[in-house]
């Protein structure tokens, strides 16, 4: 992995960060030894996107089952969606 300051004159290097994107290699910019942005290719910024995603279905599956276990243990009840909004609605105002 390559660090690039993030200066003007890190231009002139372009070219070989988008060579070494090309070769799989993921190129770091830093002002002042601080990592600021990264520059991946479009395969891996695919990969990223499906993991964020997988990882937010993941979080959203695990609070459901939480809930279901609350309904299931008598610690919660479902309401209609009506309810909930004329709930909602109440709080509101």
């Amino acid at each position: 992995m390559i660090h690039l300051a993030a200066k003007p004159e890190t231009v002139k290097s372009l070219d070989e960060a988008l060579n070494l994107l090309k070769a799989g290699e993921p190129v770091v910019l830093d002002r002042d030894g601080q990592p600021l942005a990264a520059l991946i290719s479009m395969e891996d910024l695919v990969l990223l996107q499906r993991l964020t995603e997988a990882e937010e279905n993941r979080r959203d599956i695990e609070a459901a089952d939480r809930v279901m276990a609350e309904i299931e243990a008598g610690r919660a009840t479902l309401i209609p969606l009506e309810e909930a909004e004329r709930l909602l609605d109440t709080i509101k105002d």
